[in-house]
């Protein structure tokens, strides 16, 4: 128990030799951070071991006045998945005679902070896949060499789900059967 009558030269029990500010109150400040953002970014109060006497004053008088200032950096980032496309592929004579395939309403969740949209990136294995027509967000774009980037201009959102339309034009080797999916999908984001 701390003692509230002060000593003989105007401190109480327990107080800081530098500051004159009680050590229990330097325990309290350090202790608990103050939440900042709502997204679980902390930031502690520490320093007042040399604090003005005017903070010293003010709080011994039961006022405390401080400013803290905060800044925030938000990185720019564009994630995507697409597991909700077919993990094989069936090609049948049909498909070869024809040339292509068709794959619509391929389910796909993308995640960016950009204004500016965001880049994808479209590989494939070329030895199945000749180009690729996608269309996303309303936009078709066409791929003819893998790892190509293609701008998609949609407005940022969190684990927004989309569909993708690809049309596969299959390279002039390729022979009916079943094939492993031969795009892969990657993002990035757009800072122009």
């Amino acid at each position: 128990m701390v003692n509230t009558a002060p000593d003989s030269r105007g401190r109480l029990e327990g107080d800081s030799r530098d500051s004159g500010l009680p050590n229990v109150f330097h325990r309290r400040l350090l202790r608990k951070p103050v939440k900042v953002l709502g997204a679980g970014a902390t930031v502690a109060l520490v320093g007042f071991t040399a604090a003005s006497p005017e903070l010293v004053t003010s709080v011994m008088t039961g006022v405390a006045r401080a400013s803290l200032s905060v800044s925030a950096i938000v990185y720019p980032f564009a994630r995507i998945n697409s597991d909700g496309a077919p993990a094989q592929v069936n090609l049948t004579a049909a498909n070869i005679a024809a040339g292509f395939v068709d794959f619509r309403d391929v389910p796909i969740s993308l995640s960016h902070n950009t204004p500016k949209g965001f880049t994808l990136w479209v590989t494939f294995d070329p030895r199945v896949v000749k180009q690729i027509d996608v269309e996303i967000g309303g936009q078709t774009t066409r791929v003819a060499t893998p790892n190509s980037p293609v701008a998609v201009f949609l407005p940022p959102g969190l684990n927004k789900s989309i569909s993708a339309h690809f049309r596969i034009q299959l390279a002039p080797d390729v022979t009916p059967g079943l094939i492993a999916w031969p795009i892969a999908l990657g993002a990035a984001p757009s800072i122009e």
